[in-house]
């Protein structure tokens, strides 16, 4: 199973790499979101992408960037047009 990992250096840090090893241990595959330069996360994981080191408080503007062009090319690779879902009409009201 693919877990997603969100370890900018933050005061859950510690927590975040012992989860981390949870999933290893369970053969777990982890693409993780890193803070630039930690190699603790990148020696650890399958595959990561390094992110600047910032404030605590911009770190989920920072951190789902990333995630949001994996979930697009995810969706493309798998032939779904992103920029029109299916039944998206179901849920968005056009006035």
């Amino acid at each position: 199973m693919t877990s997603f990992c969100l370890a900018p250096l933050d005061s859950v840090y510690a927590k975040t790499l012992a989860d981390l090893e949870a999933v290893k241990a369970r053969d777990g595959f982890v693409f993780a979101i890193a803070a630039e330069g930690d190699r603790d996360i990148v020696a650890r994981t399958d595959y990561a992408v390094q992110i600047p080191e910032a404030d605590p408080f911009s770190n989920p503007f920072i951190t789902v960037v990333p995630l949001q062009l994996f979930a697009f090319y995810a969706a493309v690779f798998g032939g779904i047009d992103a920029d029109s879902p299916r039944n998206l009409a179901k849920g968005v009201t056009v006035e």
